[in-house]
């Protein structure tokens, strides 16, 4: 699956001046690997976005305040809830923890909870790989706008399932979020709104063209 969508700061017929990265999300069920390719050089290389290396762990920390992190950028306490494998429950299957719990009113086990938490973690992914990016490729950026793509993986045996519209969805979501600067969401009590609210958007716009 594969979504494209051009940085609005680049200017319109200046090829010479940008720089085409496309993103390859391996949302793992507990770990996330980007690589990125250089379309322009068709170079690929590894962004680092985990705490100790190149990967990130595939969960998310949730403090009791509703206050939602990547499980790499915070320090856990005992009262703060950790819900792990998000692609295994996306995809409907069960791991040996019990379902999520209502936070503030959020379902997290919920199909549509699930749905806006992962889409709030792929959003996240993009965002730290292309702030790696951007301080660590600094030659290869120098004096270039970089208009972003992205893809991600999806197992084989879903490609011709019911799960694949989920996919779709819930990566689509995540890709306007994190290219809508003004998009600032950072509590579940928010997160389900925001999902429906974008999702709605783009269904809509596919309806009238």
């Amino acid at each position: 699956m594969t979504i494209h969508a051009q940085n609005v700061h680049a200017k319109a017929n200046a090829f010479d001046a940008q720089i085409h990265i496309n993103l390859g999300i391996d949302f793992g069920t507990s770990y996330t690997k980007v690589c990125y390719r250089d379309l322009n050089a068709e170079e690929s290389m590894v962004a680092c976005i985990g705490r100790d290396g190149s990967v990130l762990s595939s969960a998310i920390v949730i403090e009791p305040s509703g206050r939602l992190h990547l499980s790499d950028e915070h320090r856990e306490t005992e009262l703060d809830y950790r819900i792990e494998y998000l692609k295994m429950r996306l995809s409907g299957g069960n791991r040996l923890d019990p379902r999520p719990p209502l936070i503030h009113g959020f379902d997290l086990g919920s199909t549509l909870g699930l749905r806006a938490l992962s889409a709030w973690f792929l959003a996240s992914v993009v965002r730290k790989s292309q702030a790696w990016i951007v301080s660590n490729d600094t030659e290869r950026l120098r004096n270039l706008t970089p208009v972003w793509s992205a893809n991600i993986g999806i197992p084989v045996d879903h490609f011709d399932s019911k799960l694949m519209p989920i996919f779709t969805e819930v990566f689509r979501v995540s890709w306007i979020w994190e290219n809508d600067k003004s998009f600032q969401v950072e509590n579940v009590n928010r997160l389900r709104d925001a999902y429906c609210e974008t999702r709605d958007e783009f269904s809509v716009e596919g309806s009238e063209g």
